[in-house]
């Protein structure tokens, strides 16, 4: 495999992968990155999918990384939904982490970052974002079908004033 840039197509169907199957995501990042290249028969390894997915959600999180998004509003609200799930997944809550000061007294920070691993989810967090992704799903299938009926029906009114 050679080295070359992402396309945007691509990230998106990575994205869109992740977001759809987040349940995998969450238990296995490597093995949920392995599978996105499987479906989407991307030529590229889960090391650098998960690279590439890490980055874009430790993007989020920065002023500097932000900009990049701007670039696309398909990956940038990918990125937030992934996001938005993981904090739901953390229950809200701001993680805590340790670090030592130039005293090296220890202080506790909070920070925000939704792609750290989850490694013990419980059954109700699981079940809690199941059911987000799958109201979403329906909510946007809803949509699809009410766009659809739009669409059926200026087609009957077209073709009842051509044979009119």
């Amino acid at each position: 495999m050679t080295r070359k840039a992402w396309k945007k197509l691509e990230t998106i169907k990575v994205l869109e992968f992740i977001n759809e199957n987040f349940v995998l995501w969450c238990k296995n990042h490597q093995d949920a990155c392995a599978k996105a290249a499987k479906v989407h028969k991307l030529d590229r390894d889960a090391n650098l999918i998960y690279n590439k997915v890490h980055t874009l959600l430790k993007a989020s999180n920065s002023p500097r990384g932000r900009k990049v998004l701007l670039k696309s509003k398909k990956i940038r609200s990918l990125v937030k939904e992934i996001n938005k799930k993981t904090e739901e997944l953390n229950g809200g809550r701001k993680r805590q982490r340790k670090i030592k000061g130039r005293n090296n007294v220890k202080t506790t920070t909070n920070t925000n970052q939704a792609t750290t691993s989850v490694k013990k989810v419980s059954q109700q967090q699981i079940k809690s974002v199941v059911e987000n992704v799958c109201d979403e799903q329906i909510k946007h299938s809803e949509i699809r079908i009410e766009q659809c009926e739009q669409i059926k029906t200026n087609i009957v009114d077209m073709l009842e004033k051509l044979y009119e």
